[in-house]
């Protein structure tokens, strides 16, 4: 797979903010849109 190191370090990543404090006392709405919103912007940077 041509992009499967950067895929796994952006979702060790994502599951370093997953799993932060600051997330766990937001809303769970919150805490989705910002999961998103890291995913995307870090996949369109590892992409194009």
């Amino acid at each position: 797979m041509k992009y499967g190191v950067e895929i796994e370090l952006l979702y060790q990543k994502v599951e370093v903010l997953r799993r932060s404090p600051c997330m766990a006392l937001s809303g769970q709405g919150m805490v989705s849109r910002r999961f998103h919103q890291q995913m995307v912007s870090r996949a369109q940077v590892l992409f194009d």
